[in-house]
């Protein structure tokens, strides 16, 4: 089945489409480092900033990467594994470094 659209429906739709698409580039273009108190932007998928995760024991780093799951950075639902990965980085760096 076809539907009919006329050229003011393909405008009115484009415009919602693109207005959705600039929304989510948005939400995700804004992440920062989960190193505390870190400001620095990173892309989503990333844990954090080169520095900060380059000062991680590589074990810690070894267990973020092994737990990521592919796309979770964009619907937003991370694996448990990488949930408790993350945890155990924060409390490492409490450990190690206070609250950042």
């Amino acid at each position: 089945m076809m539907v009919s659209m006329d050229f003011q429906d393909y405008l009115e739709l484009k415009a919602r489409a693109d207005t959705a698409e600039l929304r989510l580039k948005n939400e995700i273009a804004t992440h920062t480092c989960h190193w505390p108190g870190c400001p620095e932007e990173v892309p989503p998928k990333l844990w954090g900033c080169r520095r900060h995760w380059f000062m991680l024991p590589k074990q810690l780093r070894d267990s973020i990467w092994s737990t990521y799951r592919p796309g979770q950075e964009i619907d937003k639902n991370p694996s448990h594994g990488y949930l408790i990965a993350a945890q155990h980085v924060q409390k490492w760096i409490r450990e190690n470094y206070g609250d950042g």
